[in-house]
């Protein structure tokens, strides 16, 4: 056997030249940091114009990345003296979004960057920070979040970041409803618009319970807490809600100030070009239309412009999403299939979902039937037709015919049951009065 020592394989020694030039560029490039950061700032305000920067600086790069308030998140990012040979370093705040999520979104960019090493790779971070924040379920990462924990093993979850909706399967029993959740791009400012894809429900049933989801996730966004928005969806009283100020606002800023300038200059070039334009008529009539021209498309540009600015104004308005999926959830799938009428203790639907049709009116003679469901305007409780007749023209065991729902506590309401109190005792009376002249003539006829 030969003395000579073992050769090394040729992938060997090709990632061994490739540390030591590592190496080399590292200790050629430390001393050079600042210009390679230099001229990657240079164009970077041009190249990507939808971040706003705030610093573009060699030492600190902030920016803002997002189109409205709940979408906006503020990062500041440090290139180290090593750069491009060691990863940036980011961090995050937002005045919505959660910092669990930013946390996440920070180390999934950090990992990113250290993926580029050696190569410039500030602008590639924060076109990847733009990729991830470009979810249109941005706004609702923490109620998805919430809302799987509530689901029973039983119902599924769907949702697709590019169309900005969630689906939700919820099964109580036979019965089941397959909701769909379509996130605005401006939430919470503008709610959740929910609609039913399938179920077995009664049309009848549906159209009750989702009128009142959708005009809870309005009283949403108007600022009311889940609790209130229930109320006032019933119809119930609640605190007022104060009017947002709408009055004229001066705008001090550097934004506002430079607006006023290019203003007065724009006025100022159209002076000059009214005093050098000719005195004819035809003259005088196309300058007039340059001018309306000119004016409407600055119009336009300070609408945009408002438009933008409005929409990163902090907001008063409540998470809808998970508010309405859980209202649907508990007061409608879950709760009706077991639910019971008080009065008479009985089911008020049944097991089989097939045989609903049989509890509500009769399609022949437009009447409704006695063992049919109806609700409470009070408290939106279920009873059954003739339960919920018997305490609306009957008196109880004092005598009065003001009845106390069981369930609230406040006094018993129908939509169509309810009249003039006073009439309804009248009659009753009536009635009583008839059945004892009855009485007496079938005793004086020996009957």
């Amino acid at each position: 056997m030969s003395d000579a020592s073992p050769v090394s394989p040729p992938t060997a020694i090709k990632k061994t030249t490739e540390n030591a030039a590592c190496l080399a560029n590292t200790k050629d490039m430390s001393g050079d940091t600042e210009s390679l950061i230099a001229k990657e700032l240079k164009g970077l305000r041009e190249n990507i114009p939808e971040v706003y920067f705030t610093c573009c600086r060699q030492d600190l790069i902030h920016f803002r990345i997002g189109t409205t308030w709940a979408r906006t998140i503020v990062v500041k990012m440090v290139a180290p003296s090593g750069y491009p040979y060691v990863a940036v370093a980011l961090d995050a705040s937002a005045p919505y979004l959660p910092e669990q999520l930013l946390d996440k979104l920070v180390s999934q960019a950090e990992s990113e960057a250290s993926t580029q090493v050696p190569n410039l790779h500030i602008e590639s971070t924060i076109r990847q920070l733009l990729k991830w924040t470009d979810n249109s379920l941005l706004p609702v990462w923490q109620e998805i979040k919430d809302l799987k924990e509530v689901l029973h093993e039983s119902e599924t979850f769907r949702q697709s970041k590019s169309k900005g909706t969630v689906n939700i399967n919820l099964k109580k029993g036979r019965y089941f409803c397959d909701v769909q959740a379509r996130i605005p791009h401006n939430y919470p400012s503008e709610g959740a618009f929910l609609e039913i894809q399938n179920t077995n429900f009664h049309e009848s049933l549906v159209t009750v319970y989702m009128a009142q989801a959708r005009e809870m996730v309005q009283y949403l966004t108007l600022g009311l807490n889940f609790r209130d928005a229930i109320r006032r969806s019933l119809g119930q009283e609640v605190q007022k809600i104060e009017a947002k100020d709408t009055g004229p606002k001066v705008d001090l800023s550097a934004r506002g100030l430079l607006d006023l300038r290019r203003d007065m200059y724009w006025l100022k070039e159209r002076s000059a070009m009214r005093e050098a334009a000719s005195d004819t008529a035809k003259d005088r009539r196309l300058q007039r239309r340059h001018d309306l021209r000119e004016w409407e498309r600055e119009l336009a540009r300070l609408k945009d412009q408002e438009d933008a600015e409005e929409a990163l104004q902090p907001s008063q308005a409540m998470p809808s999403l998970l508010a309405a999926v859980s209202y649907l959830m508990e007061e409608f799938v879950h709760a009706l299939p077991d639910m019971k009428c008080y009065v008479c203790s009985s089911r008020l639907f049944p097991k089989n979902p097939d045989k609903q049709a049989a509890l509500f009116i009769d399609s022949d003679t437009g009447k409704r039937k006695a063992h049919m469901p109806e609700r409470t305007l009070c408290c939106a409780q279920w009873l059954h037709y003739r339960c919920f007749e018997k305490l609306m023209v009957e008196p109880d065991e004092h005598g009065s015919f003001k009845r106390m729902c069981q369930s609230c506590g406040r006094e018993l309401e129908h939509r169509t049951l309810w009249r003039n109190r006073g009439a309804i005792e009248k009659k009753w009376l009536k009635e009583i009065e008839r059945q004892r002249e009855i009485a007496d003539i079938s005793d004086f006829m020996g009957f």
